[in-house]
């Protein structure tokens, strides 16, 4: 809990001013407390997760000015190795930037980023982990959530191949795409470069297609280039695409007999889906005796995510992601003997029926509006708050 700590002098000062309200700030140990969601939100399929025992790099801004590694450890928290501290006094926000994998950054400005290396070869599994956090403004003393996404784009090229003989596929290559950029991390934006380049795709071992990443731009015109032995089928997009970070976009192409070979492009278009979509939870930790969330927003009614003592001695909290229509309870010890939901006759947090209060019921608790919140509940009175943090 923030204990403010004025002379009333600089509160009337405070006060006169249109601009953030500076308030002095007892922080206690002063160390900044992270935690993050990304233990129970996904896994990228069949390659690296970030799990319990993982490391991310997390960046933080003026007036703190200091990096560190952090461990991830169970129930989503970051464990950093050299613990972060807010500034004496401090009352400025601070813009917190998390990287994942960790490759010890020391800037918000990662300059001149290329998704490439020589001959135009791709470390496709780096880069299809390659995750970004960012935490804006935060207040001191706050605990800090870390959401990480996937700040690059994924093509897909699933290849229908019926040529007589099905002969083998032996490569692909994108073309005309831009392939690095500068990406300004604290501000979470990436400014693409202008030059266009060539890419060869990944064959997926699992599900034979190819993949690359791509940077996200605006107006792109890709070629496809299918190589099948010696003889190249050439694909080219039928309209320019703007391609979006954290999307995959997946090309269905087919090969027939009559597919012109080394001639005329033939014209294809894209299907667009959330890089998300290819998730799987993670496995669940151990909740023996513990208040956790279970329902849509950790994957599924399988899966808990362990609520934590927050700031507040003896009220415990969790940070989700909350879509339209998702349902989810409280429970202990990972079981139904005893969860706690919302009353009879309460559709939704903050109703006109809505007291504060959960209760022993069989029926789910329910939001307003999707965003990602920090939701709190005191174990002793049944008191349930849901704070919307971001979209």
């Amino acid at each position: 809990m923030k204990k403010y700590i004025l002379a009333a002098a600089a509160a009337l000062l405070a006060l006169a001013s249109c601009s953030r309200e500076q308030i002095a700030v007892d922080n206690g140990s002063r160390e900044v407390r992270f935690t993050s969601n990304i233990e129970n939100t996904f896994t990228v399929k069949g390659l690296d997760p970030i799990a319990e025992g993982k490391t991310v790099r997390i960046l933080a801004g003026a007036p703190i000015s200091a990096n560190t590694d952090a461990e991830v450890v169970s129930g989503g928290k970051l464990t950093p190795a050299t613990p972060l501290k807010w500034k004496e006094n401090q009352t400025e926000a601070t813009t917190f930037v998390g990287l994942y994998p960790s490759n010890g950054e020391t800037g918000t400005t990662i300059t001149g980023y290329n998704l490439v290396g020589e001959a135009s070869a791709q470390d496709f599994d780096y880069q299809n982990n390659f995750l970004v956090a960012l935490a804006k403004d935060v207040d001191p003393g706050t605990t800090v959530n870390l959401e990480f996404k996937h700040p690059f784009v994924k093509m897909v090229m699933n290849i229908d191949n019926q040529l007589t003989g099905t002969p083998e596929v032996t490569g692909v290559t994108v073309s005309e795409v831009v392939l690095s950029a500068n990406l300004i991390l604290d501000a979470g934006t990436i400014v693409p470069a202008t030059d266009k380049g060539d890419v060869k795709a990944t064959k997926n071992a699992t599900s034979g297609k190819f993949e690359v990443i791509i940077m996200p731009q605006d107006g792109a015109k890709p070629v496809l280039k299918v190589a099948v032995g010696t003889v190249t089928y050439t694909f080219k997009i039928n309209t320019a695409t703007s391609f979006v970070a954290g999307k995959t976009y997946t090309a269905n192409l087919t090969l027939k007999d009559t597919t012109p070979v080394d001639g005329d492009p033939v014209s294809f278009g894209f299907t667009v889906t959330d890089w998300e979509a290819e998730a799987t939870p993670l496995a669940t930790t151990d909740v023996t005796e513990q208040w956790s969330v279970v329902g849509d927003v950790v994957g599924g009614w399988g899966n808990d995510l362990v609520m934590t003592e927050g700031t507040t001695p003896g009220v415990l909290e969790a940070v989700i992601t909350y879509k339209e229509n998702d349902e989810f309870k409280l429970r202990k010890a990972a079981g139904w003997e005893l969860s706690a939901g919302l009353k009879a006759g309460v559709s939704y947090v903050g109703d006109s029926n809505w007291d504060g209060y959960l209760d022993a019921t069989d029926n789910n608790i329910k939001l307003q509006a999707a965003g990602v919140y920090t939701i709190t509940f005191n174990p002793t009175n049944w008191v349930f708050t849901a704070t919307k943090t971001g979209d």
